[in-house]
């Protein structure tokens, strides 16, 4: 298992080489999402694709919709951010 400080040691090293994206910074985010996968297993059970009847299209709409809004909130966020530093140059 990858640990934060290990992840985090990794990227700085690979930041000083110039690299944009490290192996373990991909790592990281599978593993933030393998973790969502387990606590939903913990939550609901087992997935069983003969008997679930969720909608999966309808959840994945919402989900991706949030994901939407949350980007577009980041986004004014970090023009705002920019806007400001530019501002003090």
């Amino acid at each position: 298992m990858i640990t934060m400080s290990r992840t985090t040691e990794n990227m700085q090293k690979d930041s000083a080489k110039g690299s944009i994206v490290s192996p373990d910074q991909i790592t990281l985010v599978f593993g933030e999402a393998l973790v969502k996968f387990r606590q939903g297993v913990a939550k609901y059970g087992d997935f069983d694709p003969a008997t679930d009847s969720r909608d999966f299209l309808k959840e994945t709409e919402a989900e991706i919709l949030d994901a939407i809004n949350y980007l577009a909130m980041f986004l004014m966020k970090l023009r705002a951010i920019r806007e400001v530093q530019k501002d003090c140059r």
